[in-house]
């Protein structure tokens, strides 16, 4: 049997938000890109995969947040670590999304995204 990759991983990642999302609107990909890793036998590129999470602005007429890309694993991610980069990801952007509306209301100043 044959598996494909990035559908598992994004899979996952889906999964996760779907859980944790708590009927907020959120979108996840996964690509992969080639990332330098020295070895003894000098510098070789290897796959490393991608996690890119998207969540609506709380404020109108912004563009979406987002959190990442951010590495999850190579050659192959593991679940768990996919699942916890994405309860990561999410505590981030609802942070980032409080101190967002509390700019907006004077409060404080919003921080840059991460990412």
């Amino acid at each position: 049997m044959a598996a494909d990759i990035q559908a598992e991983v994004l899979g996952w990642a889906l999964d996760e938000l779907g859980k944790q999302r708590f009927g907020e609107d959120y979108a996840a990909a996964v690509t992969f890109a080639p990332s330098p890793l020295q070895t003894p036998q000098g510098m070789r590129l290897v796959p490393a995969w991608l996690l890119l999470i998207t969540g609506r602005s709380p404020l109108l007429g912004e563009g979406p947040l987002y959190h990442g890309p951010v590495g999850i694993g190579a050659p192959r991610p593991e679940e768990k670590a996919v699942r916890a980069e994405v309860a990561d990801g999410l505590r981030q952007l609802r942070d980032l999304a409080a101190s967002k509306i509390a700019a907006g209301n004077g409060h404080a100043k919003a921080p840059l995204a991460q990412g």
